[in-house]
């Protein structure tokens, strides 16, 4: 029996010292039935370059070029052209080890699953060293929504749920459902949260291959503070409540899910706190608005269940004191800058529930 069709869909914007890198990872997969969808985003560098090059040499590859309109956009494009069974989206800047993409489909096509959820690999770069931080989920198989339901906020808060490129997607569950990525900050977590909505069969697979490069300059995770990442976030996660409210979940995960939003919330005062453009004035004014806004409010009374470092951060916006939320994560700052791998594992402990 032929092997079903991949289509992995990469977006473009300005990553021409990486595409070849990314796209060679998909060409050298030991599953081979993958079409490979490129849609340069109006990239101002050698991208597009690069992707004709390849598309020349290989002809499962396919380019397509748009005017700048976001990553989400790109992907919702490459979904019109895809012709696979299943829809698999990977990051230009990022690569996948050799046996990826099979195990992700055999998976699938054994448990019947509309959706694949994998682990993946934080790389970071750092004076010539490299740091991985292994993100691992336990393997399970859910057959009904209710099952997965009640497992959701775990990968909600273990960061598996949000991205894209750690899932293979059944293509008529995406395209029956008329889903899209749509054009706002972080498309890929209000994608996901579409996707959970009504899928039922889901397989999670302990599987790390996914090589996420993470500071890349220039990158979402390299940028410096957003002024616009608190209402970003704010948004998010009134999508997030949206989606779990629904679900009826016992309040322990309820309590979890509002650990989730202050966990975020104390990732943007530690942003807030590093940001050397901003005066120590203007420092204690965003962190009291965070503090005064109702949301947050609401959800450092209702969250529960997180790790003890992450609940002390959470513990200091409680206080509603603002000098101590300073000095906490100035001491942070400061084991980020210099002991980065004791950071990258404090902050990934935090992540687990």
């Amino acid at each position: 029996m032929k092997k079903p069709l991949v289509t992995a869909i990469l977006p473009v914007y300005n990553v021409e010292k990486y595409l070849k890198k990314s796209v060679m990872s998909l060409i050298n997969q030991s599953y081979k039935n993958i079409e490979i969808i490129i849609v340069n985003d109006g990239s101002t560098d050698g991208s597009l370059c690069v992707a004709k090059e390849l598309a020349n040499k290989f002809s499962n590859v396919f380019v397509y070029s748009q005017s700048n309109s976001g990553a989400g956009i790109a992907r919702n494009y490459g979904i019109l052209k895809a012709r696979g069974k299943y829809l698999y989206f990977l990051d230009p800047d990022d690569w996948i080890k050799k046996d990826y993409i099979n195990n992700m489909v055999e998976n699938a096509e054994t448990n019947d699953s509309e959706l694949v959820i994998s682990g993946f690999t934080n790389l970071f770069y750092r004076k010539g060293k490299k740091i991985k931080i292994p993100v691992h989920v336990e393997s399970k198989n859910f057959k009904i929504k209710k099952d997965f339901r009640e497992c959701a906020v775990e990968y909600l808060n273990n960061t598996t749920l949000a991205v894209p490129w750690n899932k293979l997607y059944l293509s008529t569950f995406i395209k029956n459902n008329n889903l899209k990525f749509p054009k706002i900050k972080w498309d890929d977590l209000h994608f996901n949260l579409e996707v959970i909505k009504s899928v039922s069969k889901v397989s999670v697979l302990d599987n790390i291959d996914y090589q996420f490069f993470r500071n890349r300059p220039g990158s979402e995770t390299s940028k410096v503070f957003d002024n616009k990442l608190f209402s970003s976030r704010k948004a998010q996660f009134n999508h997030v409540l949206e989606i779990f409210l629904n679900w009826n979940l016992e309040k322990e995960k309820i309590g979890l899910i509002y650990y989730y939003f202050c966990s975020r919330m104390v990732e943007v005062t530690q942003k807030i706190v590093s940001e050397k453009n901003f005066t120590s004035k203007e420092k204690r004014k965003l962190i009291k608005k965070i503090l005064n806004d109702k949301l947050v409010k609401e959800s450092l009374k209702k969250q529960s269940g997180g790790r003890p470092l992450m609940e002390i951060m959470i513990a200091s916006l409680k206080t509603g004191n603002i000098t101590i939320i300073i000095i906490l994560n100035t001491l942070i700052g400061i084991i980020k800058k210099y002991f980065l791998y004791i950071f990258l594992s404090i902050k990934k402990s935090s992540m687990k529930v």
